[in-house]
């Protein structure tokens, strides 16, 4: 069997996805079960007993998923889960800036104690306003309330449970407050010092944005890349860059051996390994390196024993160690981006090997561009055709700026007016790249919008690719490929993303309802929950991902700030038409400063009266407005959609108390979006039989301050079929 360690390393992760989603004792046993038989039946077919072993990686695979999904100390799992307060001692281990101010310490902590209870051994965030004169190595003493991240709960967005996990963070802490007792001399100061030295060399001998380019290329601190040229970057494709990545660690250890392996010979790759993981340590060893440093030393041993690399082979054995780490790494860009761009480079020297051709650097690059591609539209909904061009231009460019930038930052320690001399190479070739990704990115269709991907077409494409691979050289036969690519196929466009959908985002406490049709897209309220910044972090890449580039009507029930305050974050930032509020709405503090927003971004706004019916095509809205209100949230305009086939009703925070100014309207569908949150006030039997939904929707947050929904009101709704955004998730209704 060619390369064992690539079936080993496949069983092993479908191993840690079971133990990560489906860890019952019932679903693990059926699944090493299945693996048995299969890998036993396989091994009789093939007559290659070693088949059998693979079940043992199964098995240990499972063991990862499940290990790494189970809070390390279950009582304090709970207290961080309630938001308990906490008083934390311990070492700093990381500090960095926060995008909003103050700052985040990585703490390696003493104990851990909330009343009477103690913990210690444990790795958190803490999050504070002040601590400016922190660093690595002080031990501090802080206090506040604990947290524990929310599983994820839309398709777009940060995943922060999983970065808690591959990070093996078990929960953060918003300080109170926070004060140094001691210091730590450890490799973890070490590290820093010489690291902050660098950095502020850097800022002494750089202008600001070329210093944060370089800090960022060089030692791992991308905080302070300005947003302009991150984003021209990303859209031209060439984001790697700015961070530490294989191509860094190729550029160092190819020089690293240049220099060494006419004085040392043999030696040279070990010593050159040495250096890479003590510089590895020092940038703070981000997934792309240690996959690159990992795979040096496979290319060191095998040249000690006259053996010829493997980039497939010792690529796996990377991405093995790394899952055995942290298996939560499965679900890190990084990972997948490093990983997936070595394995195509693999590939396609396997291919060229094949055919007894030597691999050439325009179609490796263009493969390895392609591929990358995929992942590029699964995480940012867009791709640039031309970001081939931009590679091929600005890539050449990164060796000389590492090397001038790393003969800066020695300088910069010794000799400021030597590193200024050297800094100007540095400077003038970092404004090159930045101009050619400029340039390329004002060209015309340099940035395609896709819509998003679901995790199945991301897939469904990596299975097909792979398969392509294997009848390329010769593993796999026509028939069997096209049998096999047909079958992904069939999975690929039945995981598509709707294209006629009613959508409940998860916005926190607060309503927001996306519906999409052909050629048309509208909202039911657009609201955040306190703190969530729901438009700028989930409505607008939620538009993005469902490639909407315009809203044609925004329906607001009434003017509170959870159901409102997205639409002020959006405005100007994507195309709204018109936006239409009840005529009897009662304003609000937070509804002039909205209002007045979308007049300076010549947004209309347009009243309802009860009765008012709107239709495009075969959607057909219908407001129901109050007439004796007394309260904001009384005064909801009531919203029935009739989408093609089903009927959805928005009933805003309106309350029992109109519930007499309604209950004889047409108030049956199939989706009822529950009033208020789920409160007490607002829901009633007789509602609920006049409605008779098929599906009731509660958008409540995760644990609100509001105990939303209420008992009561869970206790009217337990004979339907019910789904809380807050616990469930986003909810997708396809039409």
């Amino acid at each position: 069997m060619k390369r064992p360690i690539t079936f080993a390393l496949a069983i092993m992760t479908l191993g840690i996805i079971i133990g990560q989603y489906f860890n019952e004792g019932w679903s693990i046993a059926l699944f090493l079960l299945i693996i048995a038989v299969i890998n036993t039946e396989l091994a009789i077919l093939f007559r290659t007993p070693m088949l059998i072993l693979l079940s043992a990686f199964a098995a240990f695979g499972t063991a990862l998923g499940v290990n790494d999904v189970t809070p390390k100390d279950m009582a304090l799992y709970r207290l961080a889960s309630d938001k308990a307060d906490a008083i934390v001692c311990g070492e700093i281990i990381e500090k960095s800036d926060k995008s909003d101010g103050g700052y985040m310490f990585t703490v390696l902590t003493d104990t851990v104690s909330s009343g009477d209870r103690h913990s210690k051994g444990l790795k958190l965030l803490i999050y504070s306003d002040s601590g400016k004169e922190l660093k690595t190595g002080d031990v501090i003493k802080s206090h506040g309330r604990l947290s524990y991240p929310e599983k994820r709960k839309n398709p777009v967005g940060f995943d922060t449970l999983s970065y808690y996990r591959y990070k093996h963070l078990f929960c953060s802490q918003n300080a109170e407050s926070i004060v140094k007792t001691g210091e730590k001399r450890d490799i973890h100061t070490l590290l820093s010092g010489i690291s902050s030295r660098l950095s502020k060399g850097y800022e002494q001998i750089l202008p600001p944005r070329e210093a944060g380019i370089v800090k960022g290329l060089i030692l791992g601190c991308t905080e302070d890349i300005d947003q302009s040229t991150y984003d021209s970057f990303r859209k031209g494709g060439i984001v790697h860059i700015l961070s530490i990545s294989g191509l860094h660690i190729s550029i160092l250890s190819g020089l690293l051996m240049f220099l060494l392996k006419p004085l040392l010979k043999k030696a040279s790759g070990v010593i050159a390994l040495i250096v890479l993981v003590f510089y590895c340590l020092l940038t703070g060893c981000s997934v792309a390196t240690v996959r690159a440093v990992i795979m040096f030393g496979a290319y060191v041993i095998s040249d000690i024993f006259y053996k010829d690399g493997d980039i497939i082979g010792s690529a796996c054995l990377a991405c093995m160690l790394l899952l055995i780490y942290s298996p939560s790494y499965l679900y890190s860009m990084g990972f997948r981006f490093s990983f997936g761009a070595v394995f195509i480079i693999g590939m396609i020297n396997d291919i060229y090997g094949h055919f007894g051709r030597k691999t050439r650097l325009l179609p490796l690059a263009f493969g390895v561009n392609t591929g990358t591609q995929v992942l590029t539209v699964y995480y940012f909904y867009s791709f640039n055709p031309l970001s081939l061009f931009t590679n091929l231009i600005a890539v050449p460019l990164v060796l000389p700026i590492v090397v001038f930038s790393l003969i800066s930052g020695i300088l910069s320690l010794v000799n400021l007016t030597a590193a200024h001399f050297c800094s100007g190479i540095v400077y003038v070739l970092v404004n090159a790249m930045i101009y050619i990704s400029q340039l390329i990115n004002s060209a015309p269709l340099s940035d395609i919008a896709t819509g998003g991907m679901t995790i199945g077409m991301l897939v469904s494409v990596a299975i097909i690719t792979v398969l392509f691979y294997n009848l390329s050289v010769g593993n796999l036969k026509p028939l069997h490929t096209a049998i096999c690519c047909f079958i992904c196929l069939c999975v690929f466009f039945a995981c598509r993303i709707p294209e006629k959908a009613v959508i409940f985002p998860y916005v926190g406490n607060a309503d927001c309802a996306v519906i999409k049709g052909k050629n048309y897209t509208a909202l039911a309220d657009a609201g955040s929950g306190y703190g969530k910044k729901a438009g700028e972090k989930v409505l607008l890449p939620y538009l993005k991902y469902l490639n909407t580039h315009k809203i044609d009507e925004v329906f607001i029930s009434h003017l509170d700030y959870d159901h409102i305050s997205a639409l002020e974050e959006i405005a100007g930032k994507i195309e709204i038409e018109k936006v239409y509020i009840a005529e009897n709405a009662s304003p609000t503090a937070l509804s002039e400063d909205v209002f007045k927003t979308l007049k300076e971004n010549g947004i209309p706004v347009y009243t309802l009266k009860d009765g008012d019916t709107l239709t495009r095509g075969k959607i057909k809205w219908e407001a129901m407005l109050p007439v004796n209100s007394e309260t904001s949230n009384e005064s909801s305009m009531l919203m029935m959609l009739d989408f093609e086939q089903k009927r959805f009703l928005f009933t805003g925070d309106t309350s029992i108390n109109m519930e007499d100014e309604f209950i004889n309207r047409r108030l049956k569908c199939d989706v009822l979006k529950l009033p208020h949150h789920g409160a007490k006030d607002g829901t009633s039997a007789a509602l609920l039989a006049a409605a008779n939904p098929k599906l009731i929707v509660i958008t409540a947050g995760y644990k609100n301050t509001y105990s939303h929904p209420h008992s009561q009101t869970m206790e009217l709704i337990k004979e339907y079929n019910y789904h809380i955004t807050g616990y469930d998730g986003e909810l997708t209704v396809k039409i």
